[in-house]
């Protein structure tokens, strides 16, 4: 969503677990290179990060990203919300982050919202990625890289998804694996064969490089 917004293409995010102002903090310091803790704490920037910030926030003014963290937001008002955008600035690429969450505060199981999603994305021409959570036990259990069934509600997932990426961190179950160390698993895809890409979590930046 930052690359997109940083490119120009209009884009929306909703997210009830993360505040507007820890979302922005993660935009900056991924754009800049300024580790989070930096920009969080007080006179912490140096003249040149305190450049790059204020050239940031310029370009944050004419960016068209527009954020929603509130944490009863509902499917109904999401949509609501997206509509005007589209009216207003030609909505292009929409992100619902945690879309359990968004669920069960529209009061719909998860199937029934990924439908009424996937006909909305349909309806007003726009892009829309989702976060699920893994059943991690089940991972840890098998001993093994992650597959489609290990999603949390796979069935209804799979079912609506035109593409599904796993973010699979190795090192979080075996202690030899650098715990940065990211797979990127292409587990469905409307004409690639699956594969993985390599990636490296900067956390203190808030973002992937290749490794």
């Amino acid at each position: 969503m930052r690359h997109a917004a940083v490119s120009g293409l209009p884009s929306a995010i909703f997210c009830p677990r993360l505040s507007g102002c820890e979302i922005a903090v993660r935009i900056m310091s991924a754009e800049t290179d300024v580790p989070m803790k930096v920009l969080l704490a007080d006179g912490g920037l140096d003249e040149d990060e305190r450049g790059l910030c204020d050239a940031f926030c310029s370009l944050c003014e004419h960016m068209p990203l527009y954020v929603n963290s509130e944490r009863s937001i509902t499917l109904d008002s999401i949509m609501d919300a997206c509509r005007r955008l589209k009216r207003t600035v030609d909505l292009k690429l929409v992100a619902l982050h945690r879309i359990d969450v968004i669920a069960d505060n529209s009061g719909c199981e998860l199937g029934k919202a990924l439908d009424r999603l996937a006909s909305f994305a349909d309806e007003i021409d726009i892009a829309v990625i989702v976060t699920s959570e893994m059943e991690r036990g089940r991972v840890r259990i098998d001993g093994r890289r992650p597959l489609l069934f290990h999603l949390r509600n796979s069935d209804s997932v799979c079912q609506y998804a035109d593409t599904v990426l796993i973010a699979h961190r190795p090192g979080l179950y075996n202690d030899k694996t650098d715990p940065n160390e990211t797979e990127l698993i292409l587990a469905k895809h409307p004409w690639l064969s699956p594969c993985t890409f390599n990636l490296m979590l900067k956390p203190e930046y808030s973002k992937f490089t290749d490794q």
